[in-house]
């Protein structure tokens, strides 16, 4: 049956084509626009304050910008990074109140969404230098069209900037586009690229196709576990500051699915009164994601394990191996995603097409499409 499911198909496809982006020329020139200097590729120039810099993603591209803001800051030694999504991402540049970003870095996998278009045009109203990270040829007719009439439908007149395009793409890549309603490849892509930008120097694609390894989690995969999570289709999902991509990409993937809703906790909030929702409401699975051990975590830990025995539902603890912060979320993100597509073969649903092959079976196109205010 998994051979069959696209999200299985797609999940296989991701360590060769993560491995493509690689051997594009994105590393060299994420390294020339956003390293410092006076040189004419460089975006940010030299100066004394520290950098103010927003970046902006939808949907599994969010959960990309939450990680890819752990980096800059590091890269640009710089604590004003913003992540925010599209829409919030308009109503803040909107109201600066009269503060200015030295760069505003988009992520579009197809480089067409309007939402990401959108906050470019507002960029380049305000003159702010825009960088779009993208899966699509950097030199596509319709792609400079779509970015000279964001400009203008803004109303930027005469000279406006041009963006900087970092593009993934490599023509060499004979897998086509990703599918599906789950951003797999179009998440982490951009996530791999800065990490090796900012000196990381991993096999990514072996890595990649070990942490989403099937048997990663299999003793959780049988017919209770998935009836429980059918019965009680509500996910709490635990993380700290340093895990929260991963925890956003959980949400994602399983709102996005269908398979369950979600409700995200940051850690410290279970000393102060979130206990409650896990003793008076049913649910069907708890995930604690773990980035260091501690008193309070051990302790967190003790109590909701034995919650869920007692109420005889599901617990998992997923802890990173990997030493520092963007080694570890990089590995939990890829090990959600295997846990994920596993998990929604254990209840027979294709988290890539959770319609079974009817696009917008509820109206919904004329939002996907939507491309005025919002």
């Amino acid at each position: 049956m998994s051979e069959d499911l696209i999200s299985r198909k797609q999940l296989d496809l991701l360590p060769y084509r993560i491995q493509k982006a690689l051997e594009s020329d994105a590393v060299e020139f994420l390294r020339y626009y956003l390293t410092p200097s006076d040189s004419a590729l460089s975006i940010l120039k030299n100066q004394e304050k520290p950098f103010r810099v927003m970046i902006v993603g939808a949907g599994g591209s969010y959960s990309a910008a939450l990680a890819i803001s752990h980096y800059v800051k590091k890269w640009l030694q710089t604590p004003n990074v913003e992540v925010y999504p599209p829409q919030t991402a308009l109503r803040v540049m909107e109201k600066t109140y009269g503060q200015k970003y030295d760069i505003i870095i988009g992520l579009s996998y197809s480089g067409e969404t309007p939402d990401i278009l959108a906050v470019y045009g507002l960029s380049a109203l305000k003159n702010y230098p825009f960088l779009l990270v993208t899966g699509a040829k950097k030199d596509t007719t319709l792609q400079k069209v779509q970015l000279y009439f964001a400009a203008i439908r803004y109303g930027c007149r005469g000279k406006w900037p041009h963006p900087k395009i970092v593009s993934y793409f490599n023509p060499e890549d004979e897998s086509g586009k990703e599918k599906g309603y789950i951003s797999m490849f179009s998440t982490l892509a951009p996530v791999v690229l800065f990490d090796k930008a900012t000196g990381g120097n991993k096999d990514y694609a072996s890595q990649i196709a070990s942490e989403t390894k099937e048997n990663v989690l299999e003793l959780l995969f049988d017919n209770w576990f998935a009836d429980s999570l059918r019965r009680h289709p509500v996910i709490h999902v635990l993380y700290e500051w340093e895990n929260f991509p991963a925890a956003s990409y959980l949400e994602s993937i399983f709102i996005e699915s269908g398979i369950a809703n979600v409700v995200l906790h940051e850690k410290k909030n279970f000393s102060h009164g979130r206990m409650s929702i896990l003793c008076c409401q049913d649910f069907g699975l708890v995930i604690n994601l773990v980035f260091s051990e501690n008193s309070y975590e051990e302790k967190l830990d003790k109590i909701i394990r034995e919650l869920c025995e007692k109420k005889e539902r599901n617990y998992l603890k997923i802890k990173s191996e990997a030493k520092g912060q963007d080694s570890s979320n990089f590995e939990t993100m890829c090990r959600a995603l295997g846990f994920a597509v596993s998990l929604s073969e254990s209840l027979g649903v294709d988290i890539s097409n959770p319609f079974r092959g009817k696009k917008h079976p509820h109206g919904e196109a004329d939002l996907y499409d939507h491309d005025e205010d919002f």
